[in-house]
């Protein structure tokens, strides 16, 4: 093992496991991991001699993501850690698999640097619209209520790590669409616990009567004066 390697290694497992554990269930989670990936992916892809420095890359990224797991969960009690372990680690690793070796093929087949500099930021922005794509998800909504006609707020239930918002309204003269997002990423397995909240959806034009639609459903949103929980109690519809 060359120095360069070690370097990589020790690295990839640095910035995957630091902002993991860093961002993990918080407002910069899952963005703060996936941009690291992302960057020490492509510039470790860029400076890696040869697929040994690559494979330092991936696995030093998986070995990173089983320490930050091992350090924010505590799974000694667990009876089956590797299993615990296998899924993050295989996800980290399969994802810096996806940037650096990208990178490093686009490294070694382009010599001119001008070229190379304008072709690795190309392939980062393709992987990363890539990545956003794969893991945006529709989110059903349970119910809405209007903070004033022109701002509406709506209720669902989404999990603790994810990355949750409006992705577009609709309006028409006789409905209003309503369409929210989510992408998540959990560090390690999760309970499957849903987290209710409320999002703000800004309209155009006033309200009125028009029906107001749950984009991912189609269904018509039942119209409250009650946040979560207790939006269908009596009184609130």
């Amino acid at each position: 093992m060359t120095l360069r390697t070690a370097i990589l290694a020790v690295v990839s497992a640095a910035g995957a496991g630091g902002a993991a554990a860093y961002a993990n269930g918080g407002p910069l989670w899952p963005m703060l991991m996936l941009l690291t990936l992302f960057v020490v992916g492509i510039v470790g892809g860029v400076i890696a001699a040869g697929w040994v420095d690559v494979g330092a890359l991936i696995g030093g990224a998986a070995a990173g993501m089983v320490i930050a797991v091992l350090a924010s969960a505590g799974i000694s009690d667990d009876p089956g850690p590797l299993v615990y372990l296998s899924a993050p680690a295989i996800w980290v690793g399969g994802l810096m698999a996806i940037v650096a070796v990208p990178a490093h093929l686009v490294a070694r087949s382009i010599r001119d640097p001008l070229r190379r500099a304008l072709g690795v930021p190309a392939l980062a922005i393709l992987l990363v619209l890539a990545l956003a794509v794969s893991l945006d998800r529709p989110l059903r909504l349970d119910f809405y209520r209007v903070i004033d006609e022109q701002t509406l707020a709506v209720g669902t239930s989404t999990g603790r790590t994810a990355w949750t918002r409006v992705a577009s309204v609709v309006e028409t003269p006789e409905t209003v669409t309503i369409f929210v997002r989510q992408i998540e990423v959990s560090l390690g397995p999760t309970t499957g616990a849903a987290y209710p909240i409320e999002l703000v959806a800004k309209l155009r034009a006033p309200l009125g009567s028009r029906i107001v639609h749950d984009g991912s459903s189609g269904d018509v949103l039942t119209r409250t004066t009650c946040g979560w929980p207790s939006y269908l109690a009596p009184g609130c519809t």
